[in-house]
């Protein structure tokens, strides 16, 4: 199975995705890492360098975070080299300064989940015509923008925060978005049973183990 994600991870370039599932609602401490704690970890670059480290991957700004021996807290400074990162037996492939997370790996096919949070800055105008920050959705201290670079927030600044969970399939090279269509163009063998099974089995493709249900039944048939 290493051997296949490891495959996976290679290929996982110039593929179409779109937002599955969005959330307005929930805990930003919880979802502000995609691991639940730092852990130690393989990152692999281009250049055919790896390296570990106790790691874990930001969701604001999708950037790999690492504690060094002192034990701050440290953005990778080649992020734009990193390839995937291997960590607790859990696969992450880069695409396009995010990284997707190859599950439920089968034969040469394999689900991915891209995670993030989406951030507008969000202020009211109060007395004197002066922006007004205390209605606050969340104070948080670091921010990408719109070009991918990262930096530190002086002063505590309002978001309207968006947390996002893509889904998609794909087979070596050829990645699609977790759907009907997307489905069909993985197994063309199967375009007809398709549309039938995600009918009469009523598949959410914004749920993730509905569209596990889906995949199963791709594999078994294919």
């Amino acid at each position: 199975m290493k051997k296949l994600i490891v495959l996976l991870m290679a290929s996982l370039f110039g593929w179409h995705t779109a937002s599955a599932q969005t959330s307005a609602d929930f805990n930003v401490d919880s979802l502000e890492y995609i691991l639940p704690d730092f852990s130690i970890g393989t990152v692999y670059f281009h250049n055919g360098d790896r390296s570990q480290a106790l790691l874990n991957i930001n969701t604001f700004d999708n950037a790999i975070r690492f504690i060094d021996q002192n034990k701050d807290t440290l953005i990778v400074k080649n992020e734009d080299e990193v390839k995937a990162v291997y960590v607790k037996n859990r696969y992450f492939a880069k695409w396009q300064r995010r990284y997707v997370e190859l599950v439920n790996p089968t034969n040469d096919t394999s689900i991915g989940i891209m995670r993030y949070i989406n951030a507008i800055r969000k202020a009211n105008v109060g007395a004197y015509g002066m922006a007004s920050e205390t209605s606050s959705v969340s104070n948080i201290s670091h921010m990408n923008d719109v070009t991918g670079s990262t930096y530190k927030l002086k002063n505590k600044a309002a978001y309207d925060l968006t947390y996002h969970e893509d889904y998609c399939i794909c087979k070596g090279t050829k990645i699609y978005l977790a759907n009907t269509k997307g489905f069909q163009k993985i197994y063309p063998k199967l375009k007809a049973q398709i549309p039938v099974f995600v009918k009469e089995n009523n598949i959410d493709f914004k749920d993730l183990e509905s569209i596990k249900k889906l995949y199963k039944f791709c594999i078994s048939n294919q």
